[in-house]
């Protein structure tokens, strides 16, 4: 058996406490700037999300539409028809569906809600207030070019209605915009006079 020899070895050092408290004042600093990080990507992808989801619900209603084969009275006016509304009190947006009033030449706003069992509530209503996925979006802004048919659109909540060869009642040349906001981020989606909603 061969005998260890532990002369040559020296005692091992602990860290002093200057040491330690510059290693957890480095990690701390690049946790922070890895929060940061994650906090703009989470704005970004809540906002996406909400902006997609209109985008969804435009599309919706746009072909809803074009595809049920309404009627027209004996002046061209459509019997009924489908849009969102945008409430930014209740911070929702809500695909619905109205009739027009011959007595009262008038549309039956607010109309229906459309169903939709994905969402909650069973109505495809998109609640930017309780809904996780979107939670923190606001809808900021909403400009309308044009009027509605009855109503002028210059008050909360705003109606986009489309008519049967999908345009819509209120968009002129340059459209509808919409502006969400979260995180001091914003996002902004363009309801076009013909055609699909888009996000910017």
């Amino acid at each position: 058996m061969h005998a260890i020899n532990l002369s040559g070895l020296r005692p091992t050092r602990g860290y002093t406490l200057i040491e330690v408290l510059v290693s957890v004042l480095i990690i701390g600093i690049i946790s922070s700037l890895a929060m940061v990080d994650i906090g703009a990507n989470d704005a970004t992808t809540r906002l996406d999300r909400a902006a997609q989801a209109i985008v969804a619900a435009g599309r919706y209603a746009r072909m809803q539409n074009m595809g049920h084969g309404q009627t027209s009275g004996t002046s061209f006016q459509p019997t009924d028809a489908y849009g969102l509304q945008f409430d930014t009190s209740a911070n929702t947006i809500k695909v619905y569906h109205a009739t027009w009033n011959s007595g009262t030449n008038a549309w039956s706003l607010p109309g229906t809600t459309m169903a939709n069992s994905l969402l909650a509530g069973g109505s495809y209503v998109i609640n930017l207030k309780t809904d996780p996925a979107y939670a923190g979006v606001t809808i900021a802004a909403v400009q309308m070019t044009g009027t509605a048919d009855t109503s002028p659109n210059t008050s909360s909540p705003y109606y986009c209605q489309y008519r049967p060869f999908g345009d819509t009642f209120n968009a002129g040349s340059n459209g509808a915009l919409i502006t969400l906001s979260y995180g001091g981020k914003t996002c902004t989606i363009t309801i076009p006079a013909v055609g699909d909603p888009q996000e910017n």
